[in-house]
């Protein structure tokens, strides 16, 4: 995800014209450790990016958390619009570290992409698009892997996507993500899973 936010920066350093104006809409926010915010309310119409630190998304449904995406520096927050408009889960984001985020609201940065000259437009087009491919690709090796690998498989893949996460997330929150029980997570990491 990050060489497209670099290739988007090295498009707005050749219009610094085009850079001020993305400027001014960009908002910096800085959040504390374990600082909650409602994602329902705050994402709807943002786009928030990680520019150092770590978030955990979750929802509440029946008084218990689960947790369902992480994201780290040089990632987006993404939480889905089927979340956002469930009224029997409440969509949240906690930091997990402090955290700073770059907020901007992307109908406005639409509007600006839009009056810009068509060659400008297609590149930042090109970055939203390849950006759009990494999460979904990320997306779908996670639903394949929970439909078809171990509990051992799943969390080998997390590690290897987020090789930080044991420093970062709790063990509850790790094997809600996960879809797994806490002892299963901790037979795991003992090497005694799958033993009798």
């Amino acid at each position: 995800m990050l060489r497209y936010i670099e290739k988007a920066r090295t498009i707005l350093d050749e219009h610094p014209h085009l850079d001020e104006q993305i400027k001014e809409l960009a908002v910096i926010r800085h959040f504390k450790r374990g600082e909650h915010i409602d994602s329902s309310a705050e994402m709807r119409h943002l786009s928030m990016y990680i520019t150092k630190g770590c978030a955990r998304l979750y929802f509440l449904k029946n008084g218990k958390e689960h947790t369902y995406s992480v994201a780290v520096d040089g990632e987006f927050l993404t939480v889905f619009h089927s979340l956002l408009d469930n009224p029997a889960a409440s969509t949240r984001i906690e930091f997990i570290e402090p955290t700073t985020v770059v907020v901007t609201p992307m109908d406005k940065i639409h509007s600006i992409l839009k009056s810009a000259p068509p060659d400008i437009f297609g590149s930042f087009a090109e970055v939203f698009l390849l950006s759009l491919y990494s999460h979904s690709r990320t997306l779908e090796e996670r639903l394949i892997l929970f439909q078809t690998g171990s509990a051992v498989e799943r969390y080998r893949w997390l590690l290897t996507r987020y090789p930080e996460i044991n420093k970062r997330l709790n063990a509850t929150q790790i094997a809600s993500l996960l879809g797994m029980t806490r002892e299963t997570l901790y037979r795991i990491r003992s090497g005694k899973y799958g033993q009798s």
